[in-house]
């Protein structure tokens, strides 16, 4: 189990966005038995205030154009909202496909020690106790340390060495991290 694991691979965008999002769980409702609640009682006492403020005329004392005003400038205001996410996430795929092509081939030794990972714009060194999770994603091992994440395509491992053998040998490392 000491033996290091050495790779050269060149990681894509393609990859590197679905590693981004790999350690995300699919939301299950039937998982999340509280959820009705959490979900539903907020929305019940919204729609019990506004029934009440409807029966007694308090809504008549504020105005339908107030109603209508909230409703109507909310709507334009989520779909500015999406507009600039959606611009600022395609700024920010945009600078990752630029990095990745100044990086070139990335060199990988994973040893007892850690990380070492070599490209054209520089090394790194990352012990084992700064890697969060190691995620299973269908054709690569992906290593999260907070909001960064490096994912090792499976092609790119040795002959002989099977994923789920290279996994168990980061997670043994891990532990004696």
């Amino acid at each position: 189990m000491t033996e290091p694991v050495i790779l050269r691979f060149r990681p894509t965008p393609e990859l590197v966005g679905r590693a981004m999002t790999a350690w995300q769980e699919p939301f299950d409702l039937m998982k999340a038995r509280r959820f009705p609640f959490r979900f539903m009682v907020p929305m019940m006492v919204a729609g019990l205030v506004v029934g009440v403020a409807a029966s007694t005329g308090l809504l008549e004392l504020v105005g339908i154009a107030a109603v209508n005003g909230a409703l109507f400038g909310f709507a334009p205001g989520m779909a500015f909202w999406y507009a600039m996410h959606r611009r600022q996430v395609a700024k920010l795929t945009a600078f990752s496909a630029t990095r990745l092509v100044r990086e070139g081939d990335t060199e990988a030794r994973l040893d007892p020690t850690g990380l070492h990972f070599t490209n054209a714009t520089g090394h790194s060194r990352i012990n084992w106790g700064a890697i969060d999770a190691v995620i299973t994603m269908p054709d690569a091992t992906a290593l999260r340390m907070s909001a960064v994440i490096h994912p090792i395509p499976d092609a790119a491992l040795p002959k002989g060495l099977s994923p789920d053998t290279f996994r168990a040998r980061i997670a043994a490392w891990r532990g004696g991290a």
